[in-house]
């Protein structure tokens, strides 16, 4: 009798051992019987409910988000995958050679700022957006939304709101030069040139001393104030002016020249001026036709002495970098309401890049 109760006692005491309700720590090996075996009065805390099949649950969950999330999870959805990590700030990856499908664009100043979008599986590093923020401002990587190269900004702030934003990126539908971009109005500021140059907007102004009349049907020329020189153009006859430039070696194109002038008359009548011009290079024949006329017309208003600015614009075309520009300007006095005395001419501000 006493042995069996000896066993019975030993049976109860390596039972309390032998079985797992005692120290049921996390343990992704627990299975359905070893979760129901525990007796009253264990206490049930979050760790107690992980079992073989949900561990291995939260298991594949932590290495998808240490990994970051991609489109495969979600379906092959870009948009899905791109929320969620937005929702959660997560990582996002792309794939090398992920076709997407769909389009967006990284917004690195507001609701991706948090979203990194790195990738070391292929044979190259890809860096889709990276936001760094620092007193004053922000730098961040994004696609130029022109050409799709990829874009350095840098967004100067103020408090969290940028208000200023430029843009370094190369591009590479231009030859593969770099390019400073002022992002906030969309405008291209400097380009740095393979072949050494810098190109960038230029206005440069050509005062009234700079132009030369010709022999037959040349503008006077006068003195305001016996201080400034300037040419006065009469109201009947078509008068012109030539000037003589050299276009820069890092010149691309031109948009505009605006021409300045005034007048004595308060009869707010008008003026009408035309640009016409021949290009050519170095070995070209000195003569040449005058082409491609472009014209603008403005009214002079009623107060006297006043400067108004003409702007004449269009397509300047079969101009090269370091072409000599021979310009003329030419005053029509056949338009309506024309100005029958003598209009002032100041100088001229000619706009390329």
């Amino acid at each position: 009798m006493k042995f069996v109760y000896c066993t019975l006692l030993l049976l109860f005491i390596f039972g309390e051992f032998g079985y797992g309700q005692g120290h049921l720590g996390r343990f992704i090996g627990k299975d359905s019987s070893t979760v129901a075996s525990a007796k009253h009065g264990t206490k049930m805390d979050s760790s107690f409910f992980i079992t073989r099949i949900g561990g291995q649950h939260l298991a594949l969950s932590q290495a998808i988000l240490a990994r970051g999330v991609t489109p495969y999870d979600y379906g092959g959805s870009l948009s899905n995958a791109l929320k969620a990590a937005r929702d959660s700030n997560w990582v996002l990856v792309l794939p090398p050679g992920y076709s997407t499908d769909s389009t967006f664009t990284f917004d690195g100043s507001n609701a991706d700022s948090v979203i990194e979008v790195l990738d070391f599986r292929g044979t190259q590093f890809y860096l889709y957006s990276k936001l760094f923020r620092f007193q004053g401002g922000s730098v961040y990587f994004q696609r130029n939304s022109t050409t799709q190269d990829p874009m350095i900004l840098l967004a100067v702030m103020s408090g969290t709101t940028p208000v200023q934003v430029y843009g370094l990126y190369i591009d590479n539908d231009d030859n593969d030069q770099l390019k400073l971009k002022d992002a906030t109005g969309n405008v291209e500021m400097v380009t740095f040139r393979k072949d050494g140059y810098v190109r960038r907007n230029e206005a440069p102004y050509y005062d009234a001393v700079a132009w030369f009349p010709p022999s037959l049907y040349g503008a006077d020329l006068d003195t305001i104030d016996l201080r400034e020189e300037v040419y006065l153009f009469d109201g009947t006859t078509n008068e012109q002016l030539f000037l003589k430039m050299r276009l820069p070696n890092w010149f691309t194109s031109m948009d505009s020249v605006e021409v300045i002038v005034s007048t004595t008359s308060t009869a707010g009548d008008s003026v009408s001026f035309q640009m016409s011009y021949y290009a050519r290079t170095f070995g070209e024949s000195t003569g040449g036709g005058l082409s491609n006329t472009l014209a603008d017309t403005v009214d002079l208003g009623t107060s006297a002495n006043t400067s108004t600015r003409l702007k004449i614009s269009g397509t300047f075309s079969n101009l090269s970098a370091g072409d000599e520009v021979i310009w003329r300007l030419l005053r029509d006095t056949s338009i309506p309401n024309n100005e029958s005395g003598d209009v002032i001419f100041h100088g001229a501000v000619f706009y390329f890049k």
